[in-house]
């Protein structure tokens, strides 16, 4: 194969038009970058490729012959492989295992003639110095028509010598359920190098690789390229377009925008042409003022089904501040931000909030008038000239009237165990713990519900008898759809009929909205646009601001240095290390990513 060409090729998905009239060139031994935001239509065109989505309209020509690829299988008819973000391994089985899985006949016949070759040159070797023993004999047969199954061993040699030519380090006996993310990727490449692919597609390869880890699978990229192999990276990164592609493909909401030489163009120029407009990329990050205590972690380990999910995590978080977490997905970022929202109960440890109430006064929001006269009893108020305040004797009636007057306010802040709460006792509380989950529509929204009704989640409680309050919820609906630019036909449309990023774009301002004092946030731009990412990140840094304690969870570790005043590095429930975002590398925090240290 030495070149591909798109003509005029369009798929709608319903009244979703992913790709419109897309025309396009790959050339032989070249990596190609086909850089878009996410919607943009990358995944859809390179699926029509790998023959896993049929184009409505439109032609593919393989080295100027009009083909039909119809199914995966008839692309690696034409030596073309796609590595998805989701891997295709079975967890049970050794690397070999995996690869030779799904071969058919046809296949058998094809490698055992390569075996018989492999055979021969051996023999023809051997001949002149010996002549070869029956036994010899007798293995080489067997090996090439055992039971009429591929043989494991020549798959084994052949595995290893892959492995060689390009830099792959795959053992390939080793379970895949052993398998680091790194190393199950490069299992799916060596698979798809396997079946003798010439043109190799990669969906979001560094999403979840370690800076160490990338920069190893950019050096096998280019000794496939030196092999005449074709690599096409789909992408957003623009740090990594620019350090691996020859060429720079650009869609734009199912469009064709554009190419470019690598080596002719700029990371403002490529954002440009993906958005439509000059954005500004700079990351904002203002200094902390006073931070202070908000939240501390102690000695917190959780386990689930037996396995140690977190160990022995020790973290404290400030308000006015930017903590960022960073590690492999997996790592337990999930599970410790569901730790302190009360959704996971940890084994061991305890979770303190510092709830910020010094010189504020005491509501009925945040205590019951039980609580009120017990906290006075410990002479915890002062009234508004600084005098102790002493309930003793009062009524009822005028203990109430003063709290609704602001006259019973906090000396100091107050100190709350998390650990024996509920999300609805935290938020009893009024402890604002506001939390972006990773699961969009399985922890953060409900698909069936409108946007109204998504609103109205985080405030149906405060109805009263049977009726749930909805002028306030929908409010808040127009004004977020407004302010983050979602896309949606009304109000009144499920959730779940939404793009991906539109339901985070809900899910971060309904959040934002409730002017938390602890905000965490997993992957809050994940599914946005380079627009809306960098208004999210200028909105954390307003949270900062107004004294919010803000925990972000990411996995580019450009941004999170960036953005955050602190990082810490979790790998395998343990946290390695926090560092100052100012003085570390992106090369430091990898070896941390990984269970590695390095000096403070």
């Amino acid at each position: 194969m030495k070149s591909i060409r798109l003509e005029n090729i369009s798929k709608a998905f319903g009244w979703i038009k992913a790709l419109d009239d897309i025309s396009l060139q790959i050339n032989e031994g070249e990596i190609l970058a086909l850089l878009g935001e996410n919607g943009s239509g990358k995944t859809s065109l390179m699926n029509v490729i790998a023959g896993i989505y049929h184009p409505d309209q439109g032609d593919v020509f393989i080295d100027d012959e009009k083909v039909t690829i119809s199914s995966p299988k008839d692309a690696f008819k034409y030596k073309i492989g796609m590595i998805h973000q989701h891997f295709k391994l079975v967890n049970v089985f050794t690397a070999v295992e995996n690869i030779v899985l799904g071969l058919e006949k046809s296949d058998y016949k094809k490698f055992k003639e390569e075996q018989i070759k492999t055979e021969e040159e051996f023999f023809a070797k051997l001949k002149g110095v010996r002549e070869p023993s029956n036994v010899e004999v007798a293995n080489a047969k067997s090996r090439i028509y055992h039971s009429g199954k591929y043989d494991l061993n020549f798959a084994r040699q052949k595995v290893i010598q892959i492995c060689n030519q390009y830099g792959f380090k795959i053992d390939p006996d080793k379970h895949v359920y052993d398998m680091s993310v790194s190393e199950k990727q490069n299992l799916e490449i060596v698979k798809a190098l396997f079946r003798g692919v010439d043109l190799l597609i990669l969906d979001e390869p560094t999403a979840v690789l370690t800076p160490q880890e990338i920069k190893v699978l950019f050096k096998i990229l280019k000794n496939m390229k030196a092999d005449g192999k074709t690599v096409i990276i789909i992408t957003h990164k623009l740090n990594e377009v620019m350090e691996i592609s020859d060429r720079v493909e650009v869609l734009r909401k199912g469009k064709y925008i554009g190419g470019v030489k690598t080596s002719e163009t700029n990371p403002a120029q490529l954002t440009e042409m993906m958005v439509g407009k000059k954005v500004e990329l700079e990351i904002r990050r203002d200094t902390p003022v006073n931070p202070d205590l908000r939240l501390e972690i102690n000695n917190v380990t959780l386990v689930k089904e037996g396995v140690k999910v977190l160990d022995n995590v020790n973290l404290q978080v400030n308000g006015g501040e930017i903590l960022g977490i960073a590690g492999i997905s997996g790592s337990g970022q999930k599970e410790l931000l569901e730790c302190v929202a009360g959704l996971q109960k940890a084994k061991s440890g305890d979770i303190i909030f510092h709830n910020p109430k010094e010189n504020k006064p005491v509501t009925f929001f945040h205590k019951d008038l039980k609580q009120i006269k017990e906290l006075a009893a410990q002479g915890k108020f002062h009234d508004p000239d600084g005098n102790k305040i002493d309930l003793t004797g009062l009524k009822d009636k005028e203990i109430r009237k003063m709290v609704e007057e602001e006259k019973i306010i906090f000396y100091e802040n107050e100190i709350m165990p998390l650990n024996d709460k509920t999300p609805l006792e935290i938020r009893n509380l009024g402890i604002k713990l506001s939390f972006v989950p990773e699961d969009r529509l399985g922890m953060g929204l409900v698909g069936e519900m409108n946007l109204t009704q998504n609103m109205a989640l985080r405030s149906f409680r405060k109805g009263k008898g049977m009726n749930v309050e909805m002028k306030k919820p929908e409010r808040l609906a127009e004004h977020i759809v407004k302010e983050f630019g979602v896309v949606t036909p009304n109000l009144n449309t499920p959730v779940g009929r939404l793009s991906g990023g539109n339901i985070q774009k809900l899910l971060v301002g309904r959040e934002i909205s409730s002017n938390p004092k602890i905000l965490m946030t997993a992957y809050p731009v994940r599914g946005l646009d380079i627009n809306t990412s960098y208004y999210i990140y200028n909105l954390l840094n307003d949270q900062k601001n107004a004294r919010c304690a803000v925990i972000y969870v990411g996995e580019d570790l450009d941004v999170l240095l960036a953005l955050c005043d602190r990082l810490a590095v979790i790998y395998q429930g343990k946290i390695t290390g926090v560092v100052d975002p100012h003085k570390v590398t992106k090369e430091q925090v990898g070896i941390l990513m990984t269970g590695g240290s390095i000096d403070a």
